[in-house]
Parts: structure tokens; C-alpha cells; sequence
């Protein structure tokens, strides 16, 4: 149970990609934006923070699958509010992640950057209504953005209003409501700064009581969030990993419910739900999984994803859930099926690429000894 306390950074961020590295929060809501130092600007013209205009600032990576997620929705942003909010998506930790074998070409020069611009490229017109940055090897924008804001993980933004202050911070899935308000000049930053002190306390308090096993107390405060805070998406998935150690039946058929309505067309959320239903975590002990409502939630996710590696990947959770189901022989064919569109709609030369046709390759390899030891 202790890997599932509900913490507050789960809670509004629920990242997967995360560097850990304390230090004391400095940066907060209400205080003015810093200066954005880029290392290069990779689409769109450079871009200096100014009085008067409103900005949305994204922190991502490459091989952040939440953050690829995203992109969809931060670039259907981008083109309704274009003329109105400037949209930058800066790619941080690139240097950390950038591995120079995988690419010949891209190890000759040892230019991280490489990656990261073969990767925007094949977004295609994703990116036209964003200026799209990058941090230098020193993570210079990490350092003076993200840490000492407290935030060690990706993806996250950060709405700058027209006097040049941050007025929010948190999941790019979430910012449609703030920054209509914010555009509309009726965004309220202190009580959205008090809105976040709440939810802090309100998340101890939620930790607590699944300490002490009063599940009642903490679901009660879950649920409330829920109601009160319907754009906040990711909280339905934070409660359905919750019913998974608590009630798996009743877990599965609140799943179910959220695939029929709630998360329907989350393409984020869905990605999530099929992780937590296929995929071993820490501590976590189930007894039945429902191996069919990950291939349900898969396919949905396949049929709304607007991201070629994504759908691909989802095709490849199908094939565990088989594989896991002891449908060997399903699962060899849907692993195969994962690769043949893996390589029929994604650029092989994108490092992150490469990285999913191993694990794909390994996979299969594995299905198919158990196909053939049976």
C-alpha cells in the first residue's frame, strides 16, 4: 500500500518521467515568470517573455511517454487560441536521455540535439502553431524553471498572464479552463494559489487515512475532488489504481465505467488505466486481473490515439494482455502486428523509435519460446 499513497505530485501531475533533486521551492505561483534561456530553438521564431501577451510554457521530453500523450491536446490549444497565447514547448533532459549509439549518424557528432529535432519532424504539423525549445546540456531552464518550482518530472505548464506573472502550474491536460479564464481576465491566481495549499493538506490527509486503513475517509475526500474539480481528469485513474488494492471487482467495473463515459476519448487516462490493469508494480498484489478490460481500453486508446508510436504501443499492450491470458499464440500474432505498423508508420530513424522496436523485438522472442515450450 505504501507505493500507492496518494501524494499530492501523483495527484495533479501523475508523471512517469522524473529526475529526483531536492532543493527548497523558491518558484510559486503569483511570482513573476523567469527569463527563458534557450540553447536552441528548434520550430518557430525565439521567443522572449513580454508584458502584455499570455504564454503557455510546457516542460517535456522525447522519451516522456505522458508527454508525448499530450501533444495532441497542447497542439489543439495552440491552433484555437493562436494570436491570442503563445505556445512553447521546451524539451529538457534531452542530454540525459541522448544515447550515441543508438544513432551512427548522431554519434559521429555527438549533438544531442539531433534527436530531439528528427522527432518534432515527425509530429509534422503538430508543432506549426508552437515554438518548440530546448534546454543546453547544463539544463539551465530545468534549473531555473522546474526545480525550483518543485517540479522533478514531466510533463508539466505553466500559464504566464499579461503582467508577466506565473498564474498556474500543472498536467497540460488540464490547462483548458485556466487559460480561458486567464485569457478572459477573470482567472483568479490567489485562489488558485489557494486552491493548491488545500489540496496539499487535503492530500496528507487522504495519505493518512490509507495508512491507518480508513478507506472510507480517504475515498470520501477522493470523491470530493472528483466532483469539485470534473477538468482534473487524471483523479478518476488515481482512484481506480486505489479500488485495485482495495476491491479488484469493484475496480474493474469502475474501469469499465470510465472506458464508457468519463475517459472515453483520454486517450492519457486510457494509457494509464491499460498500464495499471497489464502491468506488474511494486508492492502491488492482484488476484485476477481483468486482462479483458486491458484489451478493451487498448483498442480504445488505438482508435482515438493520434500518435503513431502510441497506437503502436497499444496494439503491443493487446499482445501481453494475450500473453498474460496464456494465449501465446494470439499473443505472437498481436506482437507481430505491433511491428509491422511500428515500421509501416513510424520514422525508424527516431532514436525513441529504435528504443520500442528492440523492446518489441524482445517481447515477441519471449511470446514465441512460450508458444513453442507449450
Amino acid at each position: 500500500m505504501n507505493q500507492l499513497i496518494l501524494t499530492l505530485a501523483f495527484i495533479i501531475m501523475n508523471t512517469s518521467m522524473t529526475f529526483a533533486q531536492i532543493q527548497p521551492v523558491t518558484l510559486r505561483v503569483g511570482q513573476p515568470a523567469p527569463p527563458l534561456s534557450v540553447y536552441q530553438w528548434l520550430k518557430g521564431s525565439p521567443v522572449s517573455l513580454e508584458k502584455g501577451q499570455v504564454y503557455v510554457v510546457e516542460f517535456t521530453s522525447v522519451f516522456c511517454g505522458p508527454c508525448r500523450a499530450s501533444i495532441p491536446h497542447i497542439a489543439r490549444l495552440a491552433k484555437d487560441y493562436k494570436g491570442k497565447a503563445t505556445f512553447i514547448s521546451a524539451y529538457v533532459w534531452e542530454s540525459r536521455s541522448y544515447q550515441p549509439d543508438i544513432d551512427k549518424k548522431d554519434s559521429l557528432t555527438g549533438d544531442y540535439t539531433l534527436h530531439v529535432k528528427k522527432f518534432i519532424h515527425s509530429q509534422g504539423s503538430k508543432f506549426d502553431d508552437i515554438h518548440v525549445a530546448l534546454d543546453d546540456p547544463r539544463e539551465t531552464i530545468v534549473n531555473t524553471w522546474m526545480f525550483p518550482a518543485g517540479k522533478r518530472g514531466a510533463p508539466v505548464a505553466y500559464v504566464i498572464d499579461q503582467q508577466g506573472n506565473i498564474v498556474w502550474m500543472g498536467n497540460p491536460l488540464e490547462l483548458d479552463l485556466v487559460l480561458k479564464q486567464v485569457l478572459e481576465g477573470n482567472f483568479d491566481s490567489a485562489a488558485a494559489l489557494r486552491r493548491i495549499v488545500e489540496k496539499k493538506e487535503e492530500g496528507q490527509r487522504i495519505d493518512q487515512y490509507f495508512k491507518t486503513g480508513d478507506t472510507s475517509q480517504a475515498f470520501a475526500i477522493l470523491d470530493r475532488w472528483i466532483a469539485d474539480n470534473p477538468e482534473e481528469i487524471f483523479l478518476l485513474e488515481a482512484k481506480f489504481k486505489y479500488l485495485l488494492n482495495i476491491d479488484e471487482p469493484r475496480a474493474y467495473a469502475y474501469g469499465r465505467e470510465l472506458l464508457k463515459h468519463q475517459c472515453r476519448n483520454s486517450e492519457a487516462v486510457l494509457l494509464y488505466l491499460s498500464g495499471d490493469i497489464v502491468y506488474k508494480e511494486d508492492g502491488v498484489k492482484l488476484i485476477a486481473r481483468d486482462y479483458d478490460l486491458g484489451i478493451d481500453i487498448a483498442n480504445r486508446a488505438f482508435e482515438i490515439s493520434t500518435i503513431e508510436t502510441a497506437k503502436a504501443g497499444c496494439i503491443e499492450d493487446i499482445a501481453k494482455c494475450y500473453f498474460l491470458q496464456g494465449n501465446f499464440k494470439k499473443a505472437v500474432q498481436t506482437q507481430r502486428a505491433a511491428i509491422a505498423y511500428l515500421k509501416k508508420h513510424c520514422d525508424m530513424g527516431d532514436p525513441g523509435v529504435q528504443d520500442l522496436a528492440s523492446r518489441f523485438d524482445r517481447n515477441l522472442e519471449e511470446y514465441s519460446q512460450k508458444l513453442i515450450s507449450r
